[in-house]
């Protein structure tokens, strides 16, 4: 699980790359995005990601991290479909900290 540390106020896109990684022949088709706490396990799609549905390009969907509550970790889950119906699961853990 990648882990990335962002302050309350930041609103900014991240890559999610798929080139490379693609399996032989697909292509990527869509992305479904969720976020939870991970101290409760509430739900914090709407909190801390800007769709839940980010747009794709080509081999890459940009996924938008905003806000969160300073101190708490969340979990950001990235659910990918290919062409042919193949579906893989990324997960970052996302630390809200004021630096």
């Amino acid at each position: 699980m990648e882990t990335f540390t962002k302050q309350p106020s930041e609103d900014y896109p991240i890559d999610l790359e798929w080139q490379g990684r693609l399996p032989p022949g697909k292509t990527l088709s869509s992305v479904a995005a969720s976020a939870k706490r991970t101290d409760t396990g509430a739900d914090a799609t709407a909190t801390v990601l800007g769709s839940s549905t980010p747009p794709v390009t080509g081999t890459k969907a940009l996924v938008r991290v905003k806000a969160g509550t300073t101190g708490l970790d969340y979990q950001i889950t990235l659910k990918s479909t290919f062409s042919d119906g193949s579906v893989l699961e990324d997960e970052w853990l996302m630390q809200v900290r004021e630096l």
